[in-house]
């Protein structure tokens, strides 16, 4: 039973990192839209330097450049996030 226990613990920490990952990612995006201006972006650039990862900056900017993708993102509905994609 404890087993089962720690399970449900792992699975409830992996759900919960899961959410604030695309919490993270939805939220970024949607300051990438909002970045027009070429000192806009080149200062969120700054920021994302300052506060994340060089991995997570380059992911940051993978999507970020590519419009569909970034507007997607900023869209997703997070309280229904897996219920919305399995439908798809």
């Amino acid at each position: 039973m404890e087993n089962c226990t720690e399970q449900n613990s792992t699975r409830d920490k992996y759900k919960e990192e899961l959410l604030l990952s695309r919490r993270i990612l939805k939220n970024e995006m949607n300051r990438a839209i909002k970045a027009i201006k070429p000192a806009e972006k080149i200062e969120l650039v700054r920021v994302w330097k300052e506060v994340y990862r060089p991995e997570i900056v380059d992911e940051l900017l993978r999507v970020a450049k590519d419009k569909e993708a970034r507007l997607r993102i900023a869209n997703w509905n997070l309280d229904n996030f897996d219920g919305e994609r399995i439908k798809k």
